[in-house]
């Protein structure tokens, strides 16, 4: 007796259900299956191809997918996103900015885009923009002790000490005397003159 043909539909839930249970290798194959009957425009199996190839470091293939949607559709911030994403993960990260950029393009008020941007921007030592970023992020997450000190620390590499001292003080006050961010304190007060018992 034959095996009834499954839909479009039913592949596919197969394929969500196989990845969300871990087995990666199952559901690529029908994932890619799908890929070969709809139109580019349905953007969760690329979403979902991508997402599992990432999972398996396969971030070059991820890249494939997401810009190939991105260059048959309609601008998208999700894909502009992932992609992005998967440049950092290689070490792309003037592409990643770029990517970001796009993304931010479409949704000027997504701090989640402007935090990982700041960061890109870290990775190829650019602190005067990631601190514009970081700027916008803290005032929107004001308990985010992570996001001043990425801030304070962007401003001490761009040589402004008094701007890194008050938002390092603050991520302390947030995260409670984090070695890394008193090591950005004691750097910051001896590059003004002072040390950091006096500041205590």
């Amino acid at each position: 007796m034959r095996t009834p043909k499954l839909s479009t539909d039913q592949i596919f839930l197969k394929a969500v259900t196989l990845h969300k249970e871990g087995k990666f290798k199952e559901a690529e194959p029908l994932y890619r299956e799908i890929l070969k009957k709809i139109e580019i425009t349905q953007l969760d199996i690329h979403n979902n191809l991508g997402t599992l190839l990432c999972k398996n470091r396969r971030f070059n293939e991820a890249e494939k997918i997401y810009s190939e949607v991105i260059n048959c559709t309609v601008p998208d911030t999700h894909m502009y996103y992932k992609l992005a994403i998967t440049f950092g993960n290689q070490g792309k990260f003037m592409s990643a900015i770029l990517a970001f950029q796009e993304a931010i393009n479409l949704e000027p008020s997504d701090m989640k885009i402007k935090y990982q941007l700041a960061v890109a921007h870290m990775e190829i030592g650019d602190f005067n923009n990631a601190a514009e970023y970081f700027e916008d992020y803290v005032y929107d997450y004001k308990n985010d002790g992570i996001g001043f000190y990425l801030l304070g620390k962007c401003y001490f590499e761009s040589g402004d000490y008094p701007a890194a001292l008050l938002a390092l003080k603050k991520s302390n006050e947030l995260s409670k005397g984090d070695h890394k961010t008193l090591y950005y304190i004691g750097r910051s007060l001896a590059s003004l003159g002072e040390d950091l018992d006096a500041a205590r």
